[in-house]
């Protein structure tokens, strides 16, 4: 089972309510796999380009996601850091973990790098503003090319050393964080940062802690992980995050925001465990992953070890898909979140490989990937960046596209 406490069975009750729940704006489903979207999991797909607490849908995600280009159209090198790679081993630096591109609330481009470190509070995330129109990009003369952005502002994680995967919701930038290593203790986290200035980022303004004290299994002392996060808007207006935990998500916590709003007074409510392990007490129902033959660690092999995960909500539907980015041969898979069973569940729909470095000392999903869905809704790119950066400041990152297949019939 996965509740003993009082705690875990009020957490229990509530997942119920969640999944159960009745919105009168919904519409009438019109198929076997709408049927199974209660209104309480239907995602916001009327959100614009310019809101501040959600992100635009996406046309036919499973169509979307299978014309992703395998390779990339665009390898650009970003003057992204100050530091050189021996520099950044005298601060304590470790390699990359994810990048994503947002845009600011001045309508300004950017990109997120979250890098991590040796030591508690070290770790951090980087802001590389994109030039506008007109402007010239800093050249990387060793390279022999151009840069197209610049650092323009570091904040330093605290808490953990380990900032791992991110993903942006209009204004708002969640980043998982957790303690790797015998020198940083304590509960992992994901923290929220408001992004409409990037240049003015400070604090986290809220956060979720992953101590076990809402009845959360695996959580408790030094199991507690967080590697990456995947946050959408439900279209009652509350906010639902996925969690991924130990070894680079082979299970993952769900939670729900108390209310339609991402401040500083937003709170998390732990409503759901899931797992892709074959043989998990904790586990309340078995995965939608398919046969799940177990294979090393004892993990479905329809699942893979994500280090960034990304939520999706499709245009109409409002179905949730999950874009998980694994650390193997540059695995990029499609996920379908589920209700079944009083519980949330992900069922497996399809997955690419796309061509990367050899290893994950070059650009790798193993060092951070992040995707971006296009501004009218036909289709995403994907970033994945380079393990540490380059000689002169460059950082090396490539984005793959999905086809547009043009405007709807």
């Amino acid at each position: 089972m996965l509740v003993q406490s009082s705690t875990s069975a009020i957490a229990a009750l509530f997942v119920s309510a969640f999944v159960l729940g009745v919105a009168e704006a919904d519409t009438t489903p019109t198929d076997t796999v709408q049927e199974a979207y209660p209104p309480a999991l239907r995602g916001d797909d009327a959100c614009g380009p310019d809101d501040p607490d959600c992100n635009v849908c996406m046309r036919d995600v499973p169509g979307t996601f299978a014309r992703l280009g395998t390779t990339s159209k665009t390898r650009d090198t970003l003057r992204a850091t100050i530091a050189r790679r021996t520099v950044g081993r005298r601060m304590g630096l470790r390699h990359y973990q994810s990048i994503v591109s947002f845009t600011a609330a001045d309508g300004t481009e950017y990109l997120a790098l979250s890098r991590s470190a040796r030591r508690p509070g070290r770790g951090r995330i980087e802001f590389v503003r994109l030039p506008v129109k007109g402007e010239r990009a800093h050249p990387l003369r060793r390279l022999g090319r151009f840069g197209p952005g610049k650092l323009e502002h570091v904040v330093r994680v605290p808490h953990g050393n380990h900032p791992g995967g991110m993903q942006v919701l209009g204004d708002v930038l969640a980043v998982a964080v957790e303690c790797d290593g015998r020198r940083c203790k304590g509960p992992a986290r994901v923290l929220f940062y408001d992004v409409s200035d990037p240049a003015s980022v400070k604090a986290p303004m809220t956060s979720i802690v992953l101590d076990g004290s809402q009845g959360e299994p695996r959580q408790l002392g030094r199991a507690s992980k967080a590697s990456s996060v995947a946050l959408t808007k439900l279209v009652d207006g509350r906010f639902l995050v996925y969690v991924g935990g130990r070894h680079s998500g082979r299970y993952g916590h769900f939670y729900v925001s108390d209310g339609p709003r991402l401040d500083a007074g937003t709170r998390f409510d732990f409503v759901h465990y899931w797992s892709a392990l074959k043989d998990d007490p904790e586990r309340r129902i078995d995965p939608l992953l398919g046969v799940c033959t177990a294979r090393e660690g004892g993990v479905c092999k329809e699942w893979d070890r994500y280090e960034n995960t990304t939520f999706v909500t499709e245009c109409g539907t409002g179905r949730i898909y999950l874009v998980g980015m694994g650390e193997r041969r540059g695995k990029v898979a499609l996920h379908r979140l589920r209700a079944r069973d009083r519980a949330l569940d992900f069922e497996s729909v399809a997955r690419k490989r796309v061509a990367t470095s050899r290893t994950s000392f070059g650009v790798s999903l193993r060092n951070g990937g992040g995707i971006r869905v296009r501004p009218d809704g036909s289709g995403f790119d994907l970033f994945i960046a380079d393990r540490f950066p380059r000689q002169r400041g460059g950082l090396l990152f490539y984005q793959y596209g999905s086809d547009d297949p043009g405007p709807e019939s």
